[in-house]
């Protein structure tokens, strides 16, 4: 008899061990992530043409890695609504489409939800290299670029809407892509947006200095480089 109660309270305590060993992870609340979503699409919405506040370039990815380094989970309605706010924001952006021929919208519907999936993937991939201990100054501009250069290629590629674009007017900014391609303009613009981050932590949450200064020395020779080797291109002398 003793056996069988010692055997019963084992089994019993079962789902607690279990619980223990593997305790739920909170949820990010919904609201939040709608926030954040919303707050990304506009930004980005902004920083585009016809607007083209190109300055908001160097702060939109800061609400994505706001998500990106939450220790909550985001979970499968998290992750839809990132979607939903990303497809809103590429269907505004692309919807001349539409107007070159009535049946070109189900074209752009489609397409506007396709490239909507890469910021699911961005953040998605960004949280499981970091949960890996690779740092967000790396994961971030690196994650970033490598689904740029797949959308332009996968599928026959697009390479619309790309970060890069929102400096097409900053002519400092964009000569390095004549080495790396538009893909390396975003890459500079996501390390300044890491750096960002990690400065308003400074700001807000007095973060050790140490966790800020790698990001920032990183964005600060970037971004130097970037706009040295512009400025060298433009005064070169034209060959007509």
């Amino acid at each position: 008899t003793s056996q069988r109660k010692l055997q019963f309270h084992r089994e019993a305590n079962v789902p607690k061990m279990r619980a223990m060993k593997h305790p739920r992870i909170e949820q990010i609340p919904l609201k939040h992530t709608m926030a954040v979503a919303a707050l990304s699409a506009t930004l980005m919405w902004l920083s585009q043409p016809p607007v083209a506040i190109w300055l908001l370039g160097f702060i939109v990815l800061v609400p994505w890695i706001a998500l990106i380094e939450s220790t909550r989970r985001i979970g499968k309605s998290g992750y839809s609504v990132i979607w939903a706010f990303s497809s809103i924001y590429f269907l505004l952006s692309l919807q001349g489409l539409r107007h070159a021929h009535p049946a070109m919208a189900i074209p752009w519907l489609a397409l506007g939800c396709y490239l909507a999936v890469y910021h699911v993937a961005f953040v998605a991939a960004c949280r499981q290299l970091r949960a890996t201990g690779i740092p967000l100054w790396i994961v971030v501009p690196l994650t970033w670029g490598a689904l740029e250069v797949i959308r332009s290629y996968l599928l026959t590629g697009i390479s619309a809407l790309m970060l890069g674009r929102v400096f097409a007017d900053v002519p400092e900014m964009i000569q390095i892509a004549d080495l790396f391609g538009s893909y390396g303009v975003g890459v500079v613009v996501a390390i300044v947006n890491v750096s960002v981050w990690t400065l308003a932590l400074l700001v807000l949450r007095k973060q050790p200095i140490r966790r800020t200064l790698p990001s920032v020395v990183v964005a600060v020779v970037a971004l130097t480089v970037t706009i040295g080797y512009g400025q060298y291109r433009l005064g070169q002398p034209r060959v007509e």
